[in-house]
């Protein structure tokens, strides 16, 4: 268990992050009552069944000009609040981040969700320093697999809030073959081989997409391998 003292960035300890979580209502950014949707699998999970989920937490994004988090900024003067970016269902919850990344202050929280959508027993199980996170860039990365500027990316950009660990796991949904764990070696370079192979993955997927229609249904089908 880490220790509530943890510091996750100067302004936060763990047990300021749980403070926030421990019998607060759950903010959903998708509008369905009865459901939440898996950022990344797509499955929606009822409240109903009262699961258990993971939240990956950050106080940095890819995108800092978006107004959501300009607005964050602006009410949490002089420091660096501690963002929600996705939450994830049971299946594709895991206790460790999943790549740090150097520069951000990470952290993996999982809490159980209840009918009403009440929060309770949370758990910080992983915590990454902005010093101790592998040197990698994601926009960069995100621009040589996609060979598109990060920004103009619709299908990876969207319209919401991104840190490192959302390009991990929108690239890992779109195919096997597109690991940054295994693209990206642990000194910040990239194996060309594998860039190679996570290219040809890429286009096979927006191939789909364009055919299916760039839908959350469309994205789900193809990350369950139902098309």
């Amino acid at each position: 268990m880490i220790n509530h003292d943890t510091r996750i960035n100067p302004d936060w300890t763990v047990a300021q992050l749980l403070d926030l979580y421990d019998g607060h209502t759950y903010e959903t950014k998708h509008d369905h009552p009865d459901r939440f949707i898996c950022d990344f699998c797509a499955a929606g999970v009822a409240y109903s069944s009262t699961p258990r989920v993971a939240q990956y937490v950050t106080d940095r994004v890819l995108n800092p000009d978006h107004p959501v988090w300009q607005s964050k900024m602006r009410e949490h003067p002089g420091k660096r609040p501690l963002t929600p970016l996705a939450t994830y269902c049971e299946d594709c919850a895991a206790r460790r981040l999943y790549f740090p990344c150097e520069g951000f202050n990470e952290a993996r929280v999982f809490f159980s969700l209840e009918e009403d959508r009440t929060m309770s027993n949370p758990e910080v199980t992983d915590v990454s320093s902005a010093d101790d996170g592998i040197p990698w860039n994601p926009r960069e990365l995100s621009e040589k697999i996609t060979g598109v500027p990060w920004e103009a990316n619709v299908i990876l950009a969207g319209d919401e809030l991104w840190g490192p660990e959302n390009m991990v796991t929108v690239f890992l949904s779109m195919g096997s073959g597109v690991d940054i764990r295994e693209l990206v070696k642990w000194d910040g370079s990239l194996d060309p081989q594998v860039l190679g192979h996570a290219r040809r993955e890429y286009r096979t997927f927006t191939r789909k997409m364009l055919e299916k229609g760039q839908t959350r249904t469309a994205f789900r089908d193809h990350v369950r391998g139902d098309n």
